[in-house]
């Protein structure tokens, strides 16, 4: 899906378009069947979504994009990562621990 000022411009192939001004979570809802109108409409016929949008997700582009900058993110993530120490068996002294902040 693409954003442009926080709105959603573009779908996943195999989906329509969202309508212009259209609520993007409305437009989700709808694409997805979890509207009450698609759900009402596939209780009347007897179906459910007849899309899975896992398996479509999975194969498309963007997934393969998205994988790609998860792994880019964690590379670089972990180059700079130093262990985790701790000077002590606790984070804070316990007088610290039990203290409520002032507010």
């Amino acid at each position: 899906m693409c954003y442009n000022n926080h709105t959603a411009t573009c779908a996943l192939a195999g989906t329509r378009p969202p309508n212009p001004g259209q609520n993007p979570a409305t437009w989700m809802l709808d694409i997805t069947g979890g509207s009450m109108a698609a759900t009402a409409a596939a209780a009347a016929a007897g179906a459910g979504s007849a899309q899975d949008w896992a398996a479509l997700y999975a194969r498309s582009g963007l997934a393969a994009a998205n994988e790609a900058e998860a792994e880019k993110l964690i590379a670089e993530g972990l180059a700079g990562a130093q262990p985790l120490s701790s000077d002590g068996t606790y984070a804070q002294p316990f007088g610290v621990q039990v203290c409520a902040p002032k507010s």
